[in-house]
């Protein structure tokens, strides 16, 4: 599955869900319900309409939507959930106007954002799954679990999480950083991407101000990475090099 931007943007059209990844199958797409579409208004928000300054931005809509995947085979049912918002928007007759467009804040399930390969260890799909559902929640949650997912994938390359102190002589324990540079006498791309995403994960970790631009470009750096630890291709590809050269293509 390649990395699609334009899937995980925070807001869509009321009449165009986009067709997200199931979170159950590979080959299904989750399309929307259009008959499904709930949307509501609190009685305080329709009240408020009687204040001199009302704008109608002070107006709170409630909206739940149903998707279903579309392989045959599959069915997966999921359920989004989240607000109303106006955005400014073109229109051929009026010019500028306000129009309301959905705002997800959860999903169940959420639908996958990179491609997790079958042999990623099973502790670390747990942790992305918690990506993939924090992302419509809480941004900065959703880069600290990304951050949690890259020592495991570090305990799967057999990375050590210690190492002996020179100046004291005994093992001392390595933070993320510390593994990473261990990393590096193996595969410096490797470490180069995961120093990356370590810093996305520290801005989750600590702070409250990373911006969903910088999860998404982590996301997609991670999907490389990942699909280049645990897939064959590479294997593959170097074996059909071999086989050329040493026929000279005469097979």
């Amino acid at each position: 599955m390649a990395f699609k931007r334009s899937l995980w943007m925070e807001l869509f059209p009321r009449d165009k869900s986009p067709k997200f990844p199931c979170p159950s199958c590979d080959e299904g797409r989750l399309i929307a319900r259009k008959d499904s579409l709930l949307i509501e208004e609190p009685k305080y928000s329709k009240a408020a309409r009687s204040h001199d300054d009302w704008e109608p931005d002070w107006d709170v809509e409630r909206f739940s939507l149903k998707l279903l995947c579309d392989h045959e085979d599959c069915g997966e049912i999921v359920f989004v959930h989240g607000s109303t918002s106006l955005v400014e928007d073109y229109d051929d007759e009026f010019g500028y106007v306000l129009v309301s467009v959905l705002q997800p804040s959860s999903f169940s399930t959420a639908p996958p954002m990179i491609a997790l390969p079958k042999k990623l260890p099973a502790s670390v799909i747990r942790q992305m799954r918690q990506v993939f559902a924090l992302y419509w929640v809480d941004i900065g949650s959703a880069g600290n679990r990304l951050r949690t997912s890259l020592e495991g994938v570090l305990d799967d390359l057999q990375v050590p999480r210690q190492a002996l102190s020179k100046k004291t002589g005994a093992m001392v324990d390595l933070d993320l950083n510390g593994r990473i540079q261990s990393l590096e006498k193996k595969s410096h791309d490797q470490a180069q991407t995961f120093h990356a995403l370590r810093m996305i994960g520290n801005i989750g970790s600590h702070t409250t101000e990373l911006s969903r631009e910088a999860l998404l470009d982590a996301l997609e750096l991670y999907e490389e990475a990942l699909t280049e630890i645990y897939s064959n291709r590479k294997v593959y590809l170097d074996a059909l090099k071999q086989k050329i050269i040493k026929t000279k293509g005469h097979y």
